[in-house]
């Protein structure tokens, strides 16, 4: 993450690599207009107030992101829409960070399908006895844009055991 500020704290400046252990200790300023944090810009020397949108800007690539589903049961029918989510801004999802277990296992290989507007951009697969989901997802981390619907959607033929799954992806906002 590229932060243009060097932000000051009650114990001097904090660098932008421990920027988020340390955010809290940034000084707020009473100014017109409301209160703000401070920084010097490394470009110019100059000290800016930065509003909350430009902090925003700033750190939304270190704002956690995620979002959960549940099968209670087993899958209602074909090709079942487990999730549908569609974010107010956008969101990168890490795999490393996605997680899916089922309460009763499946009795074969299951396929669950992620698609960004109605594309299919990933899989989500139970093993025969498995119950607990491996993720693909291509191009990860993987940018959903604001407004795209996300969905999770069960193979075309339901396992008959599978049941009771939950599906939580995640990463951060874009």
């Amino acid at each position: 993450m590229t932060v243009p500020y060097t932000f000051a704290s009650q114990s001097g400046p904090v660098p932008a690599s421990q920027l988020d252990a340390n955010f809290a200790a940034c000084v707020p300023l009473a100014v017109t207009g409301g209160p703000g944090l401070y920084g010097l810009t490394t470009s110019t020397g100059n000290v800016s107030i930065l509003s909350p949108s430009t902090i925003y800007t700033m750190l939304k690539g270190s704002i956690p992101w995620e979002v959960t589903a549940f099968m209670g049961g087993a899958q209602g029918g074909a090709s079942w829409q487990v999730m549908r989510y569609q974010p107010s801004t956008a969101v990168i999802i890490v795999v490393a960070s996605c997680y899916s277990s089922g309460g009763v296992a499946a009795t074969g290989s299951t396929t669950f399908t992620i698609a960004d507007n109605g594309t299919p951009i990933g899989t989500i697969v139970f093993s025969a006895s498995g119950t607990t989901g491996a993720f693909t997802i291509s191009g990860s981390p993987y940018t959903v844009a604001a407004g795209h619907v996300l969905t999770i959607t069960g193979p075309a033929s339901a396992d008959a055991t599978l049941a009771n799954a939950n599906f939580t992806l995640a990463g951060t906002r874009g």
